[in-house]
């Protein structure tokens, strides 16, 4: 089984904005630990900037906080981290 490997996308800077990250909301703040999509819109070498849908707000969050989330998601919830981004295409 290939180990996954999102949390190691998000050390990089190629992804294009903005992206879906699913992660474990317990990384970013809540109580219980659960899996959640979440909206990063724009982020910087410290801090990304992240759309919840679950209550409507952007809020700015550290890259660390972020990262533990997604590995929270994979080592705690044993669930594999997704990023999901458009990738840019030609029309026929």
């Amino acid at each position: 089984i290939k180990h996954c490997d999102a949390y190691e996308l998000l050390q990089v800077d190629t992804i294009p904005r903005p992206y879906i990250v699913y992660l474990d909301r317990h990384g970013l703040g809540a109580y219980y630990h659960y899996p959640h999509f979440v909206l990063v819109l724009k982020h910087t070498p410290q801090t990304y900037l992240i759309f919840d849908p679950w209550d409507g707000k952007t809020r700015r969050h550290d890259r660390t906080k972020v990262i533990q989330a997604v590995r929270l998601l994979d080592e705690h919830l044993r669930v594999c981290p997704v990023i999901i981004w458009r990738s840019s295409y030609t029309k026929m």
